[in-house]
């Protein structure tokens, strides 16, 4: 594995370009994802897609491949299996910085139903949510907050400020105030990970599903155990 920096034969992204996207991005999944409340599994399905659609937009506008944001032509099931090692520390990172918060600041209750609401009640449910967070939730997310926005951020700022800076976007783009810090340290790890592994978004796809897959699992728990 060579030394890792920021693929210089991928599209250029400005900065402007890279924050107008990503607000762009996080207004869509804002939109979709209201206009689908009624389904849970829906919403989450299409809000998530919708992250790629201005990134996508924005490629086709520049004549270029998605290959440039390190999305190779073949998935790399070594990487993915790489980044899915990571991911248990991904989830505990997360999980040890976010649970004083929520003691210091509780979250009221319709935040707690809300969560409820995606808890799985089933092996089959469970069985659902991990198939879609593998599908749609990891790629999705991280072809827009590492391949597009961490790769924009990296040009202008260089490999650390840009890896911090975008997973501070990261957190944020959750938009839950009690989760955001350990979601923005979680970017770290997978920011560094899709460094360390040359730029290969499938590392960071891995690490992420590793990360869900053990919410989610989590979830199960608190409702069965």
């Amino acid at each position: 594995m060579s030394e890792s920096v920021a693929p210089k034969s991928g599209v250029n992204l400005g900065l402007k370009a890279t924050l107008a996207v990503w607000l762009l991005s996080l207004l869509l999944l804002v939109l979709v994802g209201a206009a689908f409340s009624a389904s849970r599994i829906l919403a989450v399905i299409l809000s998530g897609t919708s992250l790629v659609v201005p990134p996508f937009i924005f490629l086709l506008r520049k004549r270029t491949l998605i290959h440039s944001l390190g999305v190779a032509r073949r998935p790399s099931v070594k990487d993915f299996l790489f980044g899915l090692a990571v991911g248990p520390a991904s989830f505990g990172l997360s999980t040890a910085i976010n649970s004083p918060i929520t003691l210091v600041f509780p979250p009221p209750q319709a935040y707690l139903d809300a969560l409820g609401s995606v808890a799985p009640r089933s092996i089959l449910e469970l069985t659902v949510w991990l198939i879609i967070v593998l599908i749609f939730v990891g790629p999705s997310e991280e072809f827009l907050s590492r391949g597009f926005v961490q790769q924009g951020l990296e040009r202008r700022f260089g490999r650390g400020a840009g890896l911090m800076l975008a997973s501070v976007l990261f957190g944020l783009s959750h938009l839950d105030p009690w989760s955001s810090v350990g979601v923005a340290v979680a970017g770290l790890v997978i920011g560094y990970v899709y460094q360390r592994r040359s730029y290969n978004l499938w590392a960071p796809i891995g690490v992420h599903v590793g990360h869900d897959w053990l919410a989610f699992a989590a979830l199960y728990a608190s409702l069965h155990g």
